[in-house]
């Protein structure tokens, strides 16, 4: 059939535009940087295995590959299992003080029961005060613990039920940080605790890519790496458990100031709220509840007011300013020195290659900042507080994280002997930690640590253990690995 002039010319141009694009697409690719296009194929090959498969028999494939996991608690979900005896009596042993009864926390995670309360022992939160008293703050100081080693796996339970499941007074602003987050004041039976609340903002297969810092905080970053701390002998963070906050009764609770950014998504008529912060900034960048008007989300408690925190610049900051500036000690110039000795303490210093550890196995590089708190004497320990840009990418290790382990060539015999008894089940013994505290999953978003994260903990632990090794053929293990009560030189 015979084409007109105007519809070929109206052809031509489609035609011409196609090309344009197509020219425009492969450019763009092609100056990715190498690392992200590694990571963009990676998630493209998940995400067309899960779309070939069906998402039921894409995760019966993965189980097949890692006996690890098995369907269990949840429909359609893996959860954890050990392989076998051995391995269960090898993460029993690793896990601290033992693992708590699994009675404590029975049926925990439905939805039916979260946020209603419950029975707490007499004093808990004033026993969680007391540990942070004076003369108890200067016996963990010394341990370089935040809570000391003889508090009960039964008190930690509580507080870790407290956390995730204490019935709300009042809900108001968190102001600091620059994303938003909630305070909760929990009510009179909990003897004044409070908790800050961090909602979910991806899902939690969701895959970052780009800058090492890119997207908003991932809150199960903070509950995965208050567990991974512990295992790791850390001890340093405050108590982390996974929470569900009805918005609804949140409104009601809410501080005048905090409920003018409740709305209505017109979508789909759901409650949100965009909060208050420095990157609040309007329906932009709120959060939604579910159709049951349910957020999901996590909660750290609140340090006790008489722990004083002071807040430093990370020797190890990154730059901020633009995208492509490095840092100094990126660029060849090494901070680790005598006078950052000085100025620093080896508690602290060693407390800060211990944290790059942490954030490396998390993948979180946004420690430009620490806090310390002082004992008797002055003494400073390093306070390992958010850990929100963690689980990000697990299909890429940011090795830039090690740089205090890299030019330090330091670390503690304790933690040395730690990392090489995880090796190999460092992931299968952090899924068993969140499980047995039954902080695994929440109802409906799925485990807080996939498979892939799970995976990248044993494989990052592996490629800390070689940096390790490097430090150790260059200057031999006496001067690498040291005691905590031997005198630290650089």
């Amino acid at each position: 059939r015979r084409i007109s002039g105007f519809n070929r010319r109206l052809l031509a141009y489609a035609l011409a535009a196609l090309l344009v694009f197509a020219c425009l697409t492969v450019l763009n690719l092609s100056q990715l940087p190498a690392s992200v296009a590694n990571d963009a194929s990676l998630v493209a090959k998940h995400d067309r295995e899960s779309h070939s498969l069906g998402q039921s028999a894409h995760i019966a494939w993965r189980l097949q590959s890692n006996r690890l996991y098995e369907h269990r608690g949840h429909e359609g979900l893996p959860d954890f299992r050990p392989a076998n005896s051995d391995q269960e009596l090898r993460i029993r042993d690793l896990l601290d003080a033992g693992w708590p009864p699994a009675e404590l926390y029975a049926n925990t995670t439905n939805s039916s029961n979260f946020n209603k309360g419950f029975a707490l022992e007499a004093g808990l939160h004033d026993s969680y005060v007391a540990m942070f008293s004076q003369s108890s703050f200067a016996a963990n100081n010394k341990e370089r613990r935040l809570l000391p080693s003889n508090a009960s796996q039964r008190i930690l339970s509580q507080l870790e039920r407290l956390t995730g499941q204490a019935a709300v007074s009042l809900v108001s602003e968190f102001p600091a940080g620059s994303q938003m987050k909630l305070l909760l004041q929990l009510d009179a039976g909990t003897g004044g605790a409070s908790v800050v609340f961090k909602p979910r903002v991806y899902d939690r297969d969701r895959v970052m890519t780009g800058s090492v810092v890119a997207g908003r905080d991932r809150d199960n970053a903070e509950v995965v790496g208050y567990h991974l701390g512990r295992l790791l002998g850390f001890h340093r963070g405050p108590v982390a458990s996974p929470r569900l906050l009805n918005l609804t009764a949140a409104s009601l609770a809410a501080t005048p100031r905090l409920r003018e950014t409740f709305y209505r998504r017109l979508s789909d008529n759901r409650l949100c709220l965009w909060g208050v912060c420095r990157y609040c900034t309007g329906r932009r960048t709120g959060v939604c509840a579910g159709p049951d008007e349910v957020l999901e989300g996590i909660a750290v408690l609140m340090l006790p007011h008489r722990l004083a925190l002071k807040r430093h610049r990370h020797p190890w900051a990154r730059n901020y300013a633009s995208n492509d500036a490095k840092a100094a000690w990126q660029l060849g110039e090494n901070p680790c020195n005598s006078q950052l000795l000085s100025r620093l303490g080896p508690g602290v210093l060693l407390d800060l290659i211990d944290t790059s550890i942490l954030d490396f196995l998390l993948g979180n590089a946004d420690r430009h900042e620490f806090e310390t708190a002082a004992g008797i004497g002055g003494q400073q320990l390093v306070v390992t507080l958010d850990n929100g840009k963690g689980l990000g990418n697990p299909y890429h290790d940011e090795l830039s994280i090690l740089a205090p382990l890299q030019q330090c060539c330091r670390l503690r015999t304790s933690t040395n002997s730690r990392l090489l008894a995880l090796q190999g089940l460092l992931g299968a013994a952090t899924q068993a930690a969140l499980c047995r505290s039954g902080a695994s999953s929440l109802p409906s978003s799925g485990p807080l640590l996939t498979l892939e994260h799970s995976a990248a903990l044993d494989r990052r632990l592996d490629r800390v253990l070689r940096e390790l090794d490097k430090c150790n053929r260059r200057l031999g293990p006496a001067a690498v690995l040291v005691s905590d009560d031997a005198r630290l030189t650089l």
